[in-house]
């Protein structure tokens, strides 16, 4: 479900404005696997701008999750970030939170023991 375009469109310029297009390479990932994540990340951008917001949520958390040590779930991190911050100041509180609780979730999951 779409919403508001006019919301959608700040939401989509904010997350994206300024962002690095890719990351530095890192020894955990293999150089092979390295443009496909940075595909997957451009994928979640092309989402946002197409107001497909949930879709690209979803997706810059399936960089977090699969591919935790990359410069890519980095910028990801920042994404959703920038996603519930615009969120919350629209009040759309219920996004905001959603994604701020999945977010402490996500830390406390990978947070060094």
């Amino acid at each position: 479900m779409a919403a508001k375009p006019d919301n959608q469109g700040k939401l989509a310029a904010k997350a994206i404005e300024d962002r690095p297009t890719s990351a530095p390479a890192t020894n955990e990932t293999a150089a092979s696997d390295r443009p496909l994540i940075a595909r997957l990340l451009r994928m979640g951008d092309r989402y946002l701008a197409d107001n497909q917001t949930h879709q690209a949520r979803e997706l810059f958390f399936t960089i977090l999750d699969e591919y935790p040590e990359t410069p890519e779930a980095a910028l990801a991190y920042q994404r959703i970030v920038a996603m519930a911050e615009y969120h919350e100041s629209v009040s759309e509180e219920h996004q905001a939170r959603a994604t701020y609780e999945r977010l402490v979730w996500y830390e406390r999951a990978t947070a060094p023991e």
